[in-house]
């Protein structure tokens, strides 16, 4: 059960803020909104095996054969879908995180999220309102040192990144989530809500460049088994490029900052 609540603090903070798993510092099990944090969560690609060490400067992650952008529903000008594309982020004094995106039918895509010694992959989907990650009916796959988990969506509404983003937008996703252990039969429900507002454009120097980029502003909780945990974040995103920069982590604790080294977008 512990390791399950742990995943999903994970997740919550992962979808608010595309944090990287692993720049979580590890604690005990939740007491309270001002003093929790989660553990370094490892997670795959792989649904039945944890991945052996990745070379990421050679070759982050397979990608599948994959469609095209599925009659053109995918087209957030700020959140980029398309097959092959990849971003190379850095939090902090972490090793670096590569996210490599496959469109799969119908507009939803997977990103796969690998470092040199962990990986992952989240869902998501492009609708006529915006970008939806983990919607209805999606997933993912994770893996740590004393295990594997997976997690499946219950519920979903609103969305991720709204298509028709501009200073002054402010929208709002609900979602709920399901965690199963490989090694505990224990399934644990957790509900994420996340506030968003965009408070204006700034310019942003990061490694990969000097971008000008929408500042959002999020705010949410995580309802864990009755308990509310609340998170708080600053995301940027460029258009045509994606996010940039975040600042996410619990509300009332540590940031963890993260920017993009590189990218790439066939």
């Amino acid at each position: 059960m512990k390791k399950l609540r742990l995943l999903a603090i994970m997740l919550s903070l992962v979808l608010n803020g595309c944090v990287q798993a692993n720049a979580l510092p590890e604690t005990p099990a939740p007491t309270s909104p001002s003093s929790v944090q989660a553990p370094a969560i490892l997670s795959s690609p792989s649904p039945t095996q944890p991945p052996a060490s990745i070379e990421l400067a050679e070759t982050p992650l397979p990608t599948p054969a994959a469609s095209s952008d599925s009659g053109g529903i995918c087209r957030n000008p700020y959140y980029p879908v398309v097959d092959g594309a990849s971003w190379v982020y850095e939090v902090q004094d972490l090793p670096q995180v590569v996210h490599t995106m496959s469109i799969e039918e119908e507009g939803s895509f997977k990103i796969a999220m690998v470092d040199a010694n962990s990986a992952a992959v989240l869902e998501g989907r492009c609708t006529e309102q915006g970008i939806v990650l983990m919607d209805m009916g999606m997933g993912g796959n994770f893996f740590s040192e004393d295990g594997s988990s997976s997690v499946d969506s219950q519920y979903s509404e609103g969305v991720t990144l709204p298509n028709d983003l501009r200073v002054g937008s402010e929208w709002s996703q609900v979602s709920g989530i399901q965690a199963q252990g490989d090694d505990d039969e224990t399934t644990l429900d957790a509900r994420i809500v996340t506030n968003y507002v965009v408070t204006g454009e700034e310019t942003i120097t990061v490694p990969a460049g000097t971008f000008t980029a929408l500042r959002i502003e999020q705010n949410g909780s995580l309802t864990l088994q009755g308990q509310e945990i609340l998170t708080q974040g600053i995301l940027w995103y460029a258009r045509g490029v994606g996010n940039v920069r975040s600042e996410t982590g619990m509300a009332g604790g540590e940031r963890f900052v993260s920017v993009l080294v590189s990218y790439n977008i066939p």
